[in-house]
């Protein structure tokens, strides 16, 4: 191969890279040997059905290469740190490309011998900041920024971007090393911001020494509630400065990345010739929370700025700037996860300044990240009296009611937060949550709809819109919910679960069990998606891949009631009734007030024709829930068997009164037919109606 002469005119001097998806050469100019190496690129393979003389495709080719050219070119007279484009050539229906060769090792290389230190990578980000300023005043994208693709200059030590995406899809399209591509350029629509992003990838790595796929992969910690990247915990001597930039680098919505790299040298600019203390003491160090956290508290320090932060500005005393000492640090301990160690240093930072809004508002989140609602609530509350304007505590303390119950007071909450702060999708998310719990349907949905369209990457918004349409039975825009979230996470565990239970509903037992395969394969411990699966396996007639699973669910979950109550039914529906009997006991004895787990075993008893003890069990499911549709509707087919018509009819009424409004639809069907064929001159009926489960 190495004697072989491209284009009559480069000779391959070595094979640098030969594999299904491309080739690399490095080869001489023959006609021009002084000028050096060359990188000889096979980019693609030109259509056959295209006659080279006459089709406009691969002059639209050429001319694409041309522009690309020229643009590199005048980028490099500007600022030589970009790889230019030497020539391209068609040679045997194969595209090829020679770029200049950049002689020097990878910034990869270096990444993975140490990590950087604050200086060494503000230095960094300064350097390749200034590269991509160039090249986007330039009208071109990077598009393929990574380790790999930044190469130290042997000659004068500077950095070189090479392999522009332009470039490498000028006729074949792939996407390798995704973690550097954020959302909007994977959906066809990269803008600065794009390359912004990577850089921002890159910097992690650089600080914390972990590849990227543990920084922004699929299986990459991220926060639980925004999605937003968690990075920081690997090196918590970043300073916040340096984390407020990078974090909002890297921020999933590409609306709220910096728009332009002039902004980050800006801003690094500040780090490196820093403003007069007592502005850079009281903003600066707040970086990080502006950007990552469970509540992200934007709004909390805004707010303090401009309302409550008078008091710091006006009265500079000792015990306020010892109040902002401890703030500082119980930013970075929360950072770090230790919210025990942060809500200590807030409790110091409230007694030198007990009118701290912001302190008591991330000593609350911090409470709420140890389970404690109810002092979060407080904290939160107490932050409110002093910063009524804060749209952030009041987020806060909407998500403690709603853990702690009180829903409408927390859909009070947010609606005050939504007044304050109408485009945050977190708002909108946590009233859904809350709408969804009170059983306003259409409210929640319409409220996981509008956080949707502000972020449009927010999964949990579009799981729980797709768990409430599946419960109306709406399937199909639930799958499709489903299926969203999986396009962005490949292993969300709740997606595919939820995804598998949706396709059971509607009978597509084959896909359902793919899919809850799938959940056991990334996480084998779940119990519940044995148990759906065991009950998929009992519809499919596959009775001891059912009991496998049921039992399997149940060894690891040996006292869920729910488990219980599923081989129950299992039990049942093959004939084992007293092994049936024998585990919905067990069920209610492990849950007393198990409503379902008396349904099922009304259910039983009716089949056993003791329809007076199955009347009982319903009954006392209708005690523990009254709003039990099932059970009414259950009681009903007993009454009606036993001859009590009146009370069959009122029982089918209620039955299709709650179905009705709790979006069942089929099962309210199921109800209004029972009660026409009772109410005009009640009719034969069957002696073995069908019974209704959960």
């Amino acid at each position: 191969m190495t004697s072989q002469l491209l284009n009559a005119r480069y000779q391959i001097v070595r094979v640098l890279c030969a594999d299904a998806v491309r080739e690399i050469f490095l080869g001489i100019d023959k006609y021009q040997q002084d000028a050096g190496l060359y990188l000889i690129k096979k980019i693609g393979e030109i259509p056959h059905n295209y006659q080279l003389n006459c089709s406009n495709y691969l002059q639209e080719i050429f001319d694409f290469l041309k522009d690309q050219q020229d643009l590199m070119n005048r980028v490099y007279t500007k600022h030589q740190t970009v790889q230019r484009i030497s020539d391209f050539f068609v040679e045997s229906q194969q595209l090829f490309v020679v770029q200049e060769y950049i002689q020097g090792n990878s910034l990869a290389a270096e990444i993975s011998s140490n990590i950087f230190n604050e200086n060494q990578v503000i230095e960094l980000l300064l350097e390749i900041s200034h590269s991509l300023q160039t090249i986007h005043q330039q009208g071109l994208i990077h598009g393929n920024l990574k380790p790999n693709n930044i190469i130290r200059r042997e000659s004068d030590q500077q950095l070189v971007l090479i392999d522009f995406v332009n470039i490498n899809d000028a006729v074949i399209h792939r996407a390798k090393n995704i973690e550097y591509i954020p959302m909007e350029q994977l959906h066809g629509n990269p803008h600065p911001g794009s390359d912004i992003y990577a850089l921002g990838i890159i910097i992690i790595s650089a600080v914390t020494g972990l590849p990227a796929s543990q920084i922004a992969g699929e299986d990459s910690p991220r926060n639980l509630f925004t999605g937003e990247l968690v990075w920081r915990r690997y090196n918590s001597q970043v300073s916040s400065r340096l984390a407020k930039i990078v974090n909002k680098m890297v921020r999933l919505d590409y609306r709220q990345r910096y728009q332009s790299v002039d902004n980050i040298i800006k801003d690094l600019g500040k780090i490196i010739h820093p403003s007069p203390p007592p502005h850079k003491a009281w903003w600066n160090r707040f970086s990080p929370w502006f950007t990552t956290g469970k509540l992200l508290l934007i709004a909390a320090l805004i707010s303090a700025a401009i309302t409550g932060g008078y008091f710091y500005f006006t009265t500079p005393t000792d015990n306020v700037q010892k109040s902002q000492n401890f703030i500082n640090q119980a930013v970075d301990s929360y950072q770090q996860g230790n919210y025990q160690k942060a809500i200590i240093e807030l409790n110091q930072a409230i007694k030198y300044n007990p009118e701290s809004s912001i302190a008591y508002n991330l000593r609350g989140d911090a409470y709420y990240r140890l389970g404690n609602y109810q002092k979060s609530q407080i904290n939160a509350s107490e932050a409110i009296r002093l910063n009524p304007q804060d749209a952030n505590a009041l987020y806060d303390r909407g998500f403690a009611l709603y853990k702690l119950g009180n829903f409408n007071g927390a859909i009070a909450d947010f609606n005050q937060a939504i007044q304050l702060e109408a485009d945050n999708a977190n708002y909108y998310y946590g009233r859904g949550l809350a709408r969804g719990k009170i059983r306003e349907i259409q409210g929640a949905i319409t409220d996981f709809s509008q956080a949707i369209s502000l972020n449009f990457q927010f999964e949990p918004a579009y799981l729980e819109r797709g768990k409430l349409y599946r419960k109306q039975s709406l399937y199909l825009q639930a799958i499709a919910d489903f299926n969203q979230v999986i396009s962005f996470n490949l292993e969300n565990i709740d997606a595919y679960y939820e995804r598998g239970f949706s396709k059971y509903q509607i009978r597509e037992f084959q896909a359902a069990i793919k899919d809850l395969n799938r959940v056991l394969e990334l996480k084998p411990n779940i119990a519940k998606a044995y148990t759906l699966r065991g009950n998929i396996y009992l519809e499919l007639n596959e009775h001891q891949k059912a009991i496998n699973d049921l039992n399997t669910a149940l060894a690891m979950e040996p006292k869920s009631s729910e488990i219980y109550r599923q081989r129950g039914k299992f039990y049942l529906e093959t004939g084992h009734i007293e092994l049936a009997i024998q585990d919905l006991n067990q069920a209610i004895s492990l849950a007393p007030k198990d409503a379902i787990a008396y349904n099922f075993r009304g259910n039983l008893k009716q089949e056993q024709g003791k329809f007076q003890a199955a009347l009982q069990d319903y009954q006392q499911a209708i005690q523990i829930n009254p709003e039990y549709a099932k059970a009414y509707y259950n009681r009903g087919l007993a009454n009606m068997t036993l001859g009590y018509i009146p009370n069959a009819i009122a029982d089918f009424e209620k039955a299709a009164a709650l179905f009705q409004d709790q979006g069942e639809k089929q099962d309210y069907q199921d109800a209004i037919a029972k009660l026409k064929s009772l109410k005009p001159n009640y009719p034969h009926f069957s002696q073995n109606p069908k019974t209704h489960g959960e």
